[in-house]
């Protein structure tokens, strides 16, 4: 062979080599396909419809590029579709590029509008090819590649999460105020929300209304400073934000690649290692730590992966992106197992189901190369959904059929975590709701595939079903309280910081005096060895005492050993903004928390009472239950839920019942809401911390105590004190209160003026304690018609106990509760305006 024909051949191995390299980059970063707007029919407007443009782009002009979009890919979503892109808009995003991935269901068209209002452009994917690398080679890295609208940001988010800043409404801003320019990226952690009982999806409902419960996370097993931890159920994660001067390449949840060059070498990054599921916080460099603190951290990312387990049955069978190659090597070994080992006689499979097993979990497209599972039976689908729950043979099912349901149902119960109560995305409901309405109103004669209804739905399966009217409003009934018995014991349900250990003194004081057992029950003790236990500690106990919540009063019924002498649940409340200032001055006293000064503790108790705040550092916070003499506290809401909502949470029972029935029951505010009021109107007396000396004597007044009222309570009673000598409302202690506190005498209203007086920490305090808020005024109307009845019953005259029926038409008016609301009301507004 020549040599000039040896050359020739080298040349054409060479250029082979070549065509196929290039003929593989091609495959695996293909071009954006067709975009959408060439294929919407000239007969509709060509104007853009204005009633979907984001306020960002009405400023921008024609050409400029955007702060930030949003990039995702989907399939088969156009339910909700809707409600996600109008969130995000109310969110400050400017655009979004979206992947299609052969929708069936109408998605496209339900894209169409956002497409022509200019704030969406929709590319079709058609290489399946790279599936399984979940991200590597995929639509992350062409929306950083083409980044058509120049967008200095993009957020790598799938179409069942939600993004927006947890103190005001602004993503944009945020980045623009908050972040480094020359930040490569953030990595913002997902909260996974749960299904919240719900079987099947109701209509009109909105995912960030409907859904409000994540799942919880301990510190102890995934530190703060690791962003992913894989390994616990469910997993926690975090997605990206990238800044594309900065990122070159990235998998779905970190970055792989850097750029060096068209302004990257200013970039920076506070992770390490790079391109690493464990990736790490670089806690070596300080400016690491500040921008995790202003810039990561206030971002929320509400994972909505499980909705209703209709939605995750039909998420399910459309397909796993990422896991689809695995799903096919099984239908291959599923295939290859039916050959070499044909069904035994003793099997229960017969011959037509084990043909049917041969056909593997997955179905191929051989065209497109897309995976999908195989549809599940509609016996197996009742089974999921609980339809079946009557039924006393369980549904024959294929070997096939069987493993696909295992599957399914193994991994709903690695995302349905519905453990704490987060309802910070509802912010956006209300305008999100009307933005809806206007969107399905404006296509006349092509009805939206998302359609709303003006009321929330009903719960269902509720623990307080009268909580709920039919149109699914709250309609508290005003049950009638129990009659007092004097055979029945006592029980006191102690809230924290409501008056409790003074009370629990003088509660042992008047049973001495009566003749009855006191009995002071540790709480955790309580909930540990109930009932047995409590046959010893409160068997023969006339008054029991104790820190737990409503939950425990079956127990204690069952512990005393009698079932006709129900016990008789009794509290006090407290104006909410005060008990959770004392609070946090009980766990300064403590020294959880170091004191330098009142700038620093405002910030700190703004952290923990603000339900926008405090989430950031949920894992941090969850190590210091294990400081509490009673954890059980931590059990409603986390640590936070201390200083939120607690006289709430303790009265509906939130803290301690067995969690299928918790979950019920913590599904929504107001469900809570409604249930302790419902529980409370049913309490034979309730006090008023701020009434304490009037309270007390309705108690006398309740209990038949008739001695003891004509002691402590003939003469006018003040709660400040009365001029009637009353030995036993004299014992009182300083432990456990900030009574012994240098600033309890500063200024006007002592120790807690020192918080109300920041007008940002008072509006977060009200943020916070909404409910606690909202029982307290309309308890204060309960509590002061009992107080008027009493004066009627006595014989004594209008006015003789405080609070004064002529000072108000509110009995709360005047409360801290009310002037955190209007600051609340102000910040609230300013927050929307701007």
């Amino acid at each position: 062979m020549s040599k000039g024909t040896r050359s020739w051949q080298r040349w054409v191995v060479v250029v082979l080599v070549l065509a196929f390299y290039a003929g593989f980059r091609l495959r695996s970063f293909p071009q954006p396909a067709v975009h959408l707007s060439r294929a919407v029919p000239v007969s509709r407007s060509s104007q853009p419809d204005q009633k979907v443009v984001a306020p960002a782009a009405e400023a921008r002009g024609a050409g400029s590029g955007v702060t930030l979009a949003v990039c995702t890919r989907l399939r088969n979503e156009a339910r909700y579709l809707p409600e996600w892109i109008e969130f995000h808009l109310l969110a400050g995003v400017e655009f979004f590029y979206i992947y299609d991935d052969s929708s069936t269901d109408g998605s496209v068209e339900v894209l169409e509008p956002y497409v022509r209002a200019g704030v969406a452009r929709v590319w079709t994917v058609t290489d399946h090819s790279h599936d399984a690398e979940h991200g590597q080679f995929g639509h992350r890295d062409e929306c950083t590649q083409h980044n058509v609208m120049n967008a200095t940001w993009i957020a790598m988010i799938d179409a069942d999460e939600f993004l927006f800043p947890t103190v005001g409404y602004n993503v944009t801003r945020h980045l623009l105020t908050q972040c480094n320019p020359d930040l490569s990226f953030l990595m913002v952690r997902w909260h996974m929300y749960g299904s919240n009982g719900v079987a099947r999806r109701p209509d009109g409902s909105l995912v960030t209304d409907l859904y409000r419960m994540h799942s919880r996370v301990d510190s102890k097993i995934c530190p703060e400073d690791v962003m992913g931890c894989f390994d616990i159920e469910p997993p926690l994660s975090t997605k990206l934000i990238v800044n594309t001067r900065c990122v070159r390449r990235m998998g779905t949840h970190y970055v792989t690649e850097l750029r060096r060059d068209g302004g990257g070498d200013t970039c920076f990054n506070i992770y390490h290692p790079r391109g690493s599921k464990v990736t790490r916080l670089k806690k070596d460099r300080p400016i690491a730590e500040e921008q995790q603190s202003t810039c990561v951290a206030p971002l929320h990312l509400n994972h909505y992966a499980v909705k209703s387990r209709e939605d995750y049955l039909q998420k399910f069978q459309r397909g796993r992106i990422s896991r689809g190659e695995k799903d096919v090597k099984v239908q291959q070994r599923l295939r290859l197992a039916s050959v070499a080992r044909p069904p035994a006689v003793h099997t229960r499979l017969t011959h037509a189901r084990f043909r049917n097993s041969q056909a593997g979990l997955a179905v191929v497209n051989k065209t497109t190369g897309q995976v999908s599972l195989k549809p599940l039976p509609a016996a197996a689908v009742s089974m999921f959904l609980g339809d079946d729950a009557g039924s006393a043979k369980p549904p024959t099912l294929s070997h096939v059929e069987q493993q696909l349901l295992d599957i399914c149902v193994n991994e709903f119960r690695k995302r349905d975590f519905s453990e704490l109560l987060d309802e910070s995305a509802i912010k956006f409901v209300p305008r999100l709701r009307e933005r809806l309405k206007l969107l399905t109103s404006s296509e006349e004669g092509n009805p939206s595939p998302y359609t709303l209804e003006p009321e929330r739905p009903r719960a269902p399966r509720t623990v307080a079903p009268a909580c709920f009217d039919g149109a699914g409003k709250t309609a508290v009934s005003a049950a009638p309280p129990s009659k007092p018995s004097a055979n029945s014991p006592i029980v006191f349900i102690h809230i924290p910081k409501c008056a409790g250990t003074n009370l629990n003194l003088q509660l042992a004081a008047i049973a001495k005096r009566v003749k009855h057992k006191y009995c002071e029950v540790r709480t955790t003790d309580a909930h540990k060895v109930l009932p047995t236990g409590l046959k010893k500690s409160a068997g023969g106990c006339g008054i029991v005492s104790g820190e737990f919540d409503v939950s425990i009063l079956n127990g204690i019924r069952k512990g005393i050993g009698s079932d006709k002498a129900r016990p008789q649940p009794i509290t006090f409340l407290r104006d909410p903004i005060a008990r959770t200032a004392s609070q946090f001055e009980h766990h300064l006293s403590r020294e959880r928390y170091h004191d330098d000064g009142a700038q620093t503790r405002t910030e700190t108790l703004l952290t923990l009472v603000s339900p926008q705040r405090c989430h950031q550092l949920e894992r941090r916070q969850t190590e210091r239950c294990g400081e509490l003499t009673n954890p059980l506290k931590c059990r409603a809401n986390g640590w936070c839920g201390i200083f939120q909502n607690q006289q709430v949470e303790i009265l509906a029972g939130a803290m301690s019942f067995k969690s299928t029935k918790a979950e019920v029951l913590r599904r929504s505010g107001d469900q809570l809401l409604c249930t302790a009021q419902q529980n409370l109107a049913s309490f034979p007396f309730f006090g008023i911390a701020e009434h304490y000396r009037s309270s007390m004597c309705l108690f006398f007044h309740t209990f038949s105590m008739g001695a003891i009222f004509d002691e402590c309570c003939a003469s006018s009673v003040t709660d400040g004190g009365g001029s009637q000598e009353c030995a036993i409302l004299d014992i009182r202690t300083a432990e456990n209160s900030a009574k012994d506190s240098n600033r309890k005498s500063s200024g006007r209203g002592g120790y807690i003026s020192q918080y109300t007086e920041s007008l940002d920490l008072l509006a977060a305090m009200y943020d916070g304690n909404r409910l606690d808020c909202e029982l307290y005024a309309s308890s204060m109307l309960t509590f002061t018609r009992r107080i008027r009845d009493m004066e009627v019953r006595r014989g004594l005259a209008a006015g003789h106990f405080s609070p004064d029926p002529d000072a108000s038409t509110s009995p709360a008016a005047g409360s801290l509760c009310e002037r955190a609301l209007a600051q609340y009301r102000r910040a609230k507004e300013s927050d929307e305006g701007s």
